[in-house]
């Protein structure tokens, strides 16, 4: 079961990847990256670790105000 901040981060980052491609493209992820500006790309990896830290329970908000 996720929370709602674990749940918040996770739609973070998968809004954040499809900003990288066309509508109806497949593209990998790598290449949804790739087609983010770099500072785009620098959120959505520190949205990542966040989500890492919640799930390893090394921190208990999601930096944006939402926790456990």
């Amino acid at each position: 079961m996720r929370t709602r901040a674990e749940e918040h981060l996770r739609l973070r980052i998968g809004a954040g990847l499809v900003e990288g491609g066309e509508e109806g493209n497949d593209l990998s992820v790598a290449d949804s990256i790739a087609l983010l500006d770099e500072a785009r790309a620098v959120e959505i990896a520190d949205d990542i670790l966040r989500l890492y830290e919640l799930v390893a329970g090394l921190r208990t908000d999601d930096g944006y105000e939402l926790s456990d």
